[in-house]
């Protein structure tokens, strides 16, 4: 079967689902893990159901299978009840093999168009934290919809990082730089939510 583009985004039936999104922090005292809250399903085995599916499609794509390289990450939209799964480049039929066998009635899946797969992400994280020191950020990680990456900092840590008042835009800015993929950046400890996905998240 010939790889799918994503010009045509797959949609599947659903009816709800939810994530329970981890992530991990640093402050004074060292890294902390926080979670965020879970949502209450009408249906309570919607979410162990949507995530068969995209984790299975984030255990092919990290199988070094051939093709697999263009996985971004995945989004879980409670208040619309559907999983987004971000990929970029050609989606091959693995793929949309992998969703429609798994699939349960009442749930939506779609395949979108990522920026930057996984991988680059990945390596834009390894070049931003190979440069930049511990203290001048809090926690970084991909962002699930393959546009870039999302660091946290502290103001009162950044202002040698940024050379000059330590503005989120005047982070990312120089983050980017670093990088060399595009930079959100937020101000405090708290780690950046994630959402689908797992252990996108790094902390110092």
């Amino acid at each position: 079967m010939r790889p799918v583009r994503l010009v045509l985004a797959l949609t599947l039936t659903v009816v709800a689902a939810a994530a329970l999104g981890a992530a991990s922090g640093g402050d004074d005292d060292g890294p902390t893990v926080r979670a965020e809250p879970m949502v209450l399903l009408a249906d309570p085995q919607a979410q162990r159901k949507l995530h068969l599916v995209t984790d299975a499609v984030q255990d092919w794509a990290e199988s070094g299978a051939r093709d697999s390289g263009g996985y971004a990450g995945t989004v879980i939209d409670s208040p619309n009840r559907r999983a987004d799964i971000y990929w970029k480049g050609p989606v091959p039929s693995a793929v949309t093999e992998l969703i429609e066998a798994k699939v349960s009635p009442g749930l939506t899946v779609a395949l979108r168009p990522g920026a930057y797969s996984r991988n680059e992400m990945t390596s834009a994280i390894d070049r931003f934290t190979t440069a930049a020191r511990p203290e001048t950020w809090t926690s970084v990680g991909p962002k699930e919809d393959g546009s870039g990456i999302a660091i946290t900092y502290d103001p009162a840590r950044a202002g040698r990082f940024t050379e000059g008042e330590p503005t989120a835009e005047r982070y990312a800015e120089r983050a980017a730089a670093l990088a060399g993929l595009p930079v959100t950046a937020r101000q405090g400890s708290a780690a950046v939510p994630l959402s689908g996905s797992r252990g996108a998240d790094v902390s110092p």
